[in-house]
């Protein structure tokens, strides 16, 4: 009796498995990104270009320079002071949803471990259970 041949979808959705399978057993988890190396289908054709751009445009680089300088976590002010607000305001205080209030909130909690960016909160491994 012959065995079907393996088809391309066969051998991606056991390649993507195994890849899964390997990640939900690590901690913490790790983000998958899927890239390619070239715009048309060739073998041993390799579009650096079209690499970097990818790498640009989902923030790659500027991911792992914030994880080299141990910030393992980002969150917008916006999401932090919506989330922690009321640990260090009135329920019945309006707070704007700025940049200095969340540093206001980050000072009357004591924490220490973090930075803020532009947009964002980075919190410290030490920090991160927060």
């Amino acid at each position: 009796m012959l065995l079907p041949e393996r088809t391309v979808t066969d051998s991606l959705h056991s390649a993507l498995s195994s890849v899964l399978n390997l990640a939900s057993t690590e901690d913490p988890p790790h983000l998958i990104l899927c890239m390619r190396p070239q715009k048309k289908e060739l073998i041993n054709d390799y579009d650096s270009k079209s690499v970097q751009i990818q790498l640009h445009a989902l923030n790659v680089l500027e991911t792992i320079l914030i994880r080299q300088f141990g910030f393992a976590r980002r969150i917008s002010f916006v999401d932090f002071l919506n989330r922690y607000q009321y640990l260090a305001f009135d329920f019945n205080e309006n707070v704007e949803l700025t940049k200095e209030n969340c540093r206001l909130l980050l000072l009357r909690l004591k924490m220490d471990g973090w930075t803020l960016g532009k947009n964002k909160l980075l919190i410290s491994d030490s920090s991160r259970n927060l």
